[in-house]
Order: C-alpha cells, then structure tokens, then sequence
C-alpha cells in the first residue's frame, strides 16, 4: 500500500467530486481502505484483491470471484497498452455521453478520456467498492476527479448519486447521443450491477420525456415569457448575489401544500420568527387565509394559474422566479423578484453579462426547487413542512381547497415517518426520489421532515416543526432588508442594455433564417441566442414534422420579438 498514491488521490478527489470525497473521510482520517466494511460490497463483489507487477508502472488488478475462480482485469505486459487497443474497438466515442462501466485501475477509462470527444461528458460507474477502495492506494486516479465533465460512482460508496449525475449530464438535445461501454469482463462478473446502471439512464431519458411534454404544453408561452421577463433582471437579482448576503445559520422551511400543514400551523404562528418561511405558491393561499405572512414564496412555471397569487399580500412578498416564469405573474407583482437557475436563453445571457449563475439544477415543482436554492445560498438547515407525497388520513391530497381525487395503487405504497403504510402516487414519488438524490449531494447539516404521515424520505431527520424550531430556530433580518443588500443582477458587471438587446435578437434572426433556408439542421445555427427559444420549438415538433416546426418557431419568435420591442420602449 502507498500511503503516497491514497493521499494524492483523495486531494484529487477532494477538488474534483467533494460530494464524493465526503463520503470517502471521516474528518482528517480516510475510512480506507483499513477500515473498509464488508456492509459495503454487493454480493456480487470481488473476495479478495491484488496488485500483480507488470513490465511498465502500472500494475494489474488480479482479484478473486465469489465463486473462487480468480481472474486478472489488466495485461500482465502493458496495461496502457491493452487499453488503448481496446479503445480503438469501441464505437461511438464521439457522443456527446459517454457511460462506462467498470474503472478497476484506471486503465481502461483514462483510454476513453483520451479518444472521446473534448466536451463529451463520461460516467463511471465501479460496481465493486471493495476495488475502488483498493485502487485508491494503489493506482493513480487522479484523471478522473479533476477534468469537468467527468464524474465517478461507485456501488457501496455514492450509487445514491447517480439520478443527480445523470441529471447534469442529460439533456433533451444530448440524449440521444451516448455510449455504453463496459470495461473487459465487468459486465460478466457483476450482471445485476450492470443492470442497474443501465436502469438508472432509463430513469434518467425518462425525466427527460416528461420535460418535452412540458414543453410542448407551454410551447406557446415559454418564449415570450423569456423575450419578455427580461425588463425585471436589471433592477432585481439572482439567487448567488443573494447567498452573499444571507443568515446562512438561519433555518428555512420549505412549505408546501400536503395534508400535514394544517396541523402546524399555531407553531407556524407562534415561531415564525425563528426561521425563514418559503411557501411553495399552491400553500400560499392557505397561509394567507391563516394570517401567516410567509418571508419569500416561488414561481417557476411558465403557465401558473393566477388563482394562487390573487391576494393583495402576494404583490409585495419577495418572489423566487426564473425568466421563464409566467409573464402574468410578473406584471402583476410590485415586490422583490430573486431570479434562480434558468437554462437556454437566460443562462447564455448570464454568461455573455458576466453574471453569476446558480449551478443546482431545480427537480421540477416549487419545493424541490426552493431546496436547490437554500443549497446555492449555503443554507445548514432545511425543514420541509406539508411534504407529504401522500394522501392525508381523510384521502386529502392538499389543504386549502385544492383536493385531487384519491386514487388507489399498491404501486405506490410507502411507509411514512410512523412506520405506517400510506398512498402515494406517480408524480410524489419522483419528487421523493428527487430528494433523497438531492439531499447527499447538497450536504446540508440537517434535512428535517416534519410530515409524521408523509413518505419516510432517505436522508432527512423526522422530528416536529416545534420540535426543529427549538433546537434550531433562530432569529434574522427580514427577508426585504436582506435582499436590499444583495447586488443587483448587473452590478459589477457588463449592463444588459434591452432595446439593443432587442435589435441584436432581431439581426440575428434574418442571419438565422438564411442560414435555415439552406440547411434546417446546420451546427452553425446554434451559436445564435436567439437559436435557443427556436431549439424549443425544435424539440417540441408540434407538427411531428421537424423543418415545419421550425418554420412556424422562427415565426412565433417574430412576433414575440416585434411584441417586446413596443413594450420595452413604453417601461422606459
């Protein structure tokens, strides 16, 4: 064992995947592989491990199977060599994702970073934690912590990790292109292993589909809300000036609508100085309706009925948002707006005007969102209250008024915080598994879950919102007066000028349409900014016809452009 090659390794690890390096050291003591439990490895693991001398520097991993049958992972000449051999076998190492199974000593998946293409992004996967505790002392690893785009999970270690991995490497443009590779004799000596890989990128394309429903059913509002919500960005913020400037030892309490918020809420009126309160826009109704004044509330939906915001009070409570967020919401609202995570057109412009983007991708829904952003604030403690993902004991599923119709499915039965069996469906769940991806990689100090009836979520602590006050709670500044302090969206910066934005968008369309008159698919087309409101529409393919998609996209941009201008020019 060289305590040398252990050391550099997690230094490298330490700057290139912390999440990870977190689970690998207790403090200043490595956890391995000294003190490597057998709890780690799957059934399916290597017995025992060795390194085997070869003719160069790079040794060979020659490890035992369950069964006994001993094998060697590495030539017993050239390691390198071998690698780079079979490299040159394997198709595709153009896609954009490259998902390789098995890292061993490293060999094998240093040969794909050299021949894949400089901005594919490549999962590994090690399904046998007792090697990668191995390979840690004895192999240099450091090519897989410190390159962007590379990421490593290992089964025993991070495997929780892997949804949240995914999660960054897929989009619906990139999806398609992939790679599946796996390392000489690993899919044979670990086939459930395997299989669970592969399931977590169907998992992974399948989030992806619903997202492309969601586009095609706010096609017609997504683009002008982008083209239009741009006249609040200067004047406001986003959510990383904020984090400068927040009471990161103050809780925040993540409010939804489920069944179990209407039993806290006298402590919610008698502690409400004690943490920050964030409501999910479906509670905040209710709140309101119960003399609760939450501290900021979120929109990030492209479409919201306005139902939940018609409260004189919502006008000047701090509104969370993306520019993507209804437009209608927005007009209406007088108070602060924090813009968070946006991708597409937003975050290229943030990029162009040298304005800090927020990294958290957000799970799809108010909460999961308002989790994401007290992890871009630093935030130590969230409480999430009315997180149900269950049916109430009288089959509610919201409170407020808001009831979805019950409906029974043994495919969604879990237990809660009692230890009791309760029903769930389709949509919590997803959210729940969201959480538990969410919470190892956000490394809050505490995740509290105040819903005794909710859907037990890995990872958070069940205690009550009273309970989590008292051994939390703290006094703050308001939420006003913090985001007061907070630089506004272009301070420091490059000034996002907007009626010259506007002309630029509308030069780039006639540049655009000439360019698609000659080739609808050319790679050139996606340096333009405006090419991204069009990729909507490309993606969507509301004609099931792609070239007429696109055509009618370039239209409806026009418009949407020509529509804006006029507005601008009244705002100033």
């Amino acid at each position: 064992m060289s305590v040398d090659v252990k050391r550099k390794n997690l230094e490298y690890i330490k700057g290139g995947f912390p999440e990870l390096y977190a689970r690998l050291v207790q403090g200043d003591k490595a956890v391995l592989p000294e003190n490597f439990s057998e709890n780690d490895a799957s059934p399916e693991d290597f017995t025992v491990i060795e390194n085997m001398e070869t003719l160069t520097e790079v040794g060979a991993v020659v490890a035992e199977l369950p069964s006994g049958e001993v094998v060697r992972l590495n030539s017993a000449y050239d390691p390198e060599h071998e690698a780079r051999v079979w490299a040159q076998g394997q198709e595709n190492l153009e896609a954009e994702n490259i998902l390789l199974f098995g890292l061993g000593n490293g060999s094998f998946a240093r040969a794909v970073l050299a021949a894949k293409k400089k901005d594919s992004r490549v999962l590994i996967y090690e399904p046998s934690a007792r090697l990668f505790h191995f390979a840690l002392s004895h192999y240099d690893l450091s090519g897989f912590f410190g390159v962007p785009g590379v990421r490593v999970i290992v089964e025993g270690v991070n495997e929780d990790m892997v949804s949240g991995v995914m999660e960054e490497m897929l989009t619906l443009e990139n999806f398609e292109s992939r790679s599946f590779l796996v390392s000489p004799g690993m899919g044979q000596w670990f086939p459930a292993a395997r299989k669970r890989f592969v399931g977590c990128y169907m998992d992974g394309v399948g989030r992806l589909m619903s997202n492309k429903n969601t586009t095609r059913r706010f096609i017609h509002l997504s683009p002008y809300n982008q083209l239009h919500n741009l006249i609040y960005l200067e004047k406001h913020t986003v959510v990383p000036k904020l984090a400068k400037v927040w009471e990161k030892d103050v809780p925040v309490i993540v409010i939804g609508a489920g069944p179990s918020l209407k039993e806290e809420t006298e402590v919610l009126k008698r502690e409400r100085d004690r943490a920050f309160l964030f409501a999910v826009d479906s509670a905040l109704p209710f709140l309101l309706e119960k003399n609760i004044v939450p501290d900021a509330y979120i929109c990030i939906e492209a479409d919201k009925p306005l139902s939940y915001f018609e409260g004189e009070q919502t006008k000047e409570i701090p509104l969370f948002c993306r520019v993507n967020t209804t437009h209608k919401l927005l007009d209406k609202h007088q108070g602060a707006k924090v813009f968070g995570w946006d991708e597409g057109l937003p975050g290229k412009l943030y990029e162009k005007y040298g304005v800090p983007v927020s990294q958290y991708r957000y799970g799809g829904n108010g909460a999961t969102s308002f989790f994401a952003i007290c992890k871009e604030m630093g935030v130590k403690t969230v409480i999430l209250l009315g997180q149900d993902m269950a049916y109430g004991a009288d089959k509610a599923s919201h409170v407020g008024g808001r009831n979805e119709r019950f409906v029974e499915n043994r495919h969604f039965l879990f237990e809660n915080n009692l230890g009791e069996s309760v029903q769930s469906r389709q949509d919590w769940y997803r959210f729940v598994r969201w959480y538990e991806n969410a919470i190892p990689a956000c490394g809050f100090d505490h995740v509290i879950n105040t819903a005794a009836r909710g859907v037990r979520i890995k990872g958070t602590e069940f205690m009550s919102l009273e309970q989590a006050l008292e051994r939390y709670g703290k006094k703050h500044e308001p939420v006003e007066k913090l985001i007061e302090k907070a630089a506004h969206t272009f301070e420091g910066g490059r000034v996002m000028e907007l009626p010259a934005l506007y002309q630029e968008f509308g030069q780039e369309l006639e540049k655009l349409q000439a360019l698609l008159d000659k080739e609808p698919k050319s790679e050139e087309r996606k340096k333009f900014l405006i090419y991204e409101l069009l990729a909507l529409y490309e993606m969507a393919d509301m004609e099931e016809d792609f070239v007429v998609s696109q055509r009618k996209g370039m239209e409806k941009i026009r418009e949407f452009l020509a529509d804006c201008e006029k507005e601008v020019q009244e705002w100033i």
